[in-house]
């Protein structure tokens, strides 16, 4: 019995090499999207900020670390530094876990803050207000104070995730 196709161990060795590069090549177009979505949806606040909480001043550094994980980093008027890492659960809100380092002291603090994202410019952290952490409102900074290589450093993570 004649089958109407002549196959031969070359060709079906072609379709097997050719289907493996299709679909190694469209599972990483897929990744790709996929993260550059997850970036647009919770990469809004990345960048520099200026922070105010009763009179007292601060500056944010927020960079995208991947899916809904940010880090922030927040030096205080007097040089205090508390460093967190932020859990988004949808583009509006979510919790950072932080920790502070004083200078004064030795012992390091640490806890569980909320964050509220009003827009990509605005952003609230609230504490524990039982121990006299308050409510820390924060304004991006214009571009033109980010620095040339921070600034570059920050696109070139947003674009191509380096």
């Amino acid at each position: 019995m004649n089958c109407p196709c002549d196959f031969d161990i070359c060709e079906a060795v072609n379709i097997v090499i050719w289907a493996s590069v299709v679909s190694a090549t469209l599972a990483i177009i897929s990744k790709w999207l996929s993260r550059r979505r997850n970036r647009k949806k919770y990469g809004k606040i990345d960048g520099l900020f200026n922070g105010t909480s009763a009179g007292h001043l601060s500056r944010a550094s927020v960079y995208y670390i991947s899916r809904n994980m940010l880090e922030i980093s927040v030096t205080e008027e007097n040089e205090d530094i508390w460093i967190g890492f932020i859990s988004l659960y949808n583009e509006k809100n979510g919790i950072i876990d932080w920790n502070y380092f004083l200078r004064e002291e030795k012992l390091q603090r640490f806890g569980i803050k909320k964050i509220i994202i009003t827009n990509k410019d605005n952003f609230k952290i609230i504490g524990d207000l039982e121990s006299g952490f308050g409510i820390e409102n924060f304004k991006r900074l214009p571009i033109e104070q980010e620095k040339t290589g921070a600034r570059i450093k920050r696109l070139l993570k947003y674009y191509f995730d380096i």
